[in-house]
C-alpha cells in the first residue's frame, strides 16, 4: 500500500504580506488661460472729408488652473501580480511579432520558475515527512 503524500496547510496571519503596494506619480499640469476679444466699430463720415470711428472692444479671459504633481499609493494582490507576470510570460512567448531571442527568453523563464516552483513543492513536502517522523520518535520516547 502506497504512502500518503503529506499535506501543508499555509495560513496567512497577516494579509499585507500577501500584497504589493505601489506608488504612482502623477505629473502635474501647467495653468491655461484663454482671451476671446469681440469688437465693434462705428465710422461715421465716409462721403469724402473727415471719417470718424467709434468702437467698443469686450474681451473675456478664462483661466484654468494647474495641478500640483502628485503620488496615487496603491495595493495590488500578490497572486494578481504573479498573474499577470505569467500571462505576459506567455503572450510574449506565442506572438509571433516578438523577436525569436525574446521568444526564447521568455519560454526559457516559464521553465525555469516552474521547476523551481516543483523543487520547492517536493522540498517542503521531504520537510513535512521528517518533521512527522520525528515527531512520532519524540512521542514513542516519552
Amino acid at each position: 500500500m502506497g504512502r500518503d503524500r503529506p499535506t501543508i496547510t499555509i495560513q496567512v496571519v497577516d494579509t499585507q504580506t500577501s500584497q504589493r503596494e505601489i506608488t504612482q506619480y502623477v505629473p502635474g499640469t501647467a495653468a491655461k488661460s484663454r482671451t476671446n476679444c469681440d469688437s465693434n466699430t462705428t465710422i461715421d463720415g465716409t462721403g469724402g472729408g473727415t471719417a470718424t470711428a467709434n468702437g467698443t472692444t469686450n474681451c473675456t479671459t478664462t483661466t484654468t488652473p494647474g495641478t500640483p504633481p502628485s503620488e496615487i499609493q496603491r495595493s495590488i494582490e500578490q497572486t494578481h501580480v504573479r498573474a499577470a507576470a505569467v500571462s505576459t510570460l506567455l503572450k510574449t512567448m506565442v506572438d509571433p511579432a516578438t523577436p525569436p531571442s525574446t521568444r526564447v527568453r521568455a519560454a526559457d523563464s516559464i521553465l525555469a520558475h516552474t521547476v523551481k516552483g516543483i523543487e520547492t513543492e517536493n522540498i517542503e513536502a521531504r520537510v513535512a515527512e521528517l518533521e512527522l517522523a520525528a515527531e512520532q520518535r519524540k512521542g514513542q520516547r516519552d
